[in-house]
């Protein structure tokens, strides 16, 4: 298609948004992507890349996640970020009523399969049985990602306003008992593993 329209030269750049996903050994893109975005070159060889496919839903599984996921999930979301892979046990044949389930641990195996499933995640490399290696697809969906996770910390602090409040007139107060209680407060929401990790050289 980049052939037919003469937009070769921007391969690379539709590899690194679009592309990520896998059906047996085949590798393959978005094609919703694919083709909005030649249409946008079409009309101007300098328009920006765009991710369209984000654009045709709500986003809902990923703002649940973030809104309502377990601190491990959350660290996990984080470390998928960052680039790195996760392990998890999928299961295909969920259906969305299945994210009804009330207990966090069910839960939790139910959102990385839906995730999964409608394209939110992807393998990183052979899955072996139900196993499977997971990483973020491509620049868009990482958008996506990073965008609900400032999301999901704007609503935090506007939900946590009044103990923002507190911690502030502790301070003006000399109230040192109150603010080391509070900040502590605010360092396990706030602080992953990943904040605080050594990294071996």
């Amino acid at each position: 298609m980049l052939a037919y329209y003469g937009l070769e030269e921007k391969y690379v750049l539709f590899k690194e948004w679009y592309e990520g996903y896998h059906f047996g050994n085949v590798d393959v893109y978005c094609p919703w992507d694919v083709i909005n975005q030649c249409d946008k070159f079409c009309e101007s060889r300098n328009a920006p890349m765009e991710p369209h496919w984000e654009n045709s839903s709500s986003n809902f599984i990923v703002r649940d996640i973030l809104e309502n996921s377990s601190e491990t999930t959350k660290s996990e979301i984080e470390a998928l970020i960052s680039g790195d892979t996760i392990q998890k046990m999928l299961i295909p044949e969920l259906t969305y009523t299945d994210l009804d389930n009330k207990e966090t641990r069910i839960r939790q195996t139910y959102l990385w399969s839906v995730l999964f499933a409608t394209g939110y995640l992807t393998d990183a490399e052979e899955p072996k049985g139900k196993i499977h290696r997971l990483a973020i697809p491509n620049q868009e969906v990482l958008g996506i990602y990073k965008e609900h996770i400032l999301s999901w910390f704007q609503t935090n602090v506007t939900q946590n306003a009044a103990d923002w409040t507190r911690f502030c007139r502790a301070f003006i107060d000399g109230d040192s008992p109150t603010v080391q209680t509070v900040f502590n407060e605010f360092m396990s929401d706030s602080i992953s593993i990943r904040d605080t990790c050594v990294h071996n050289h």
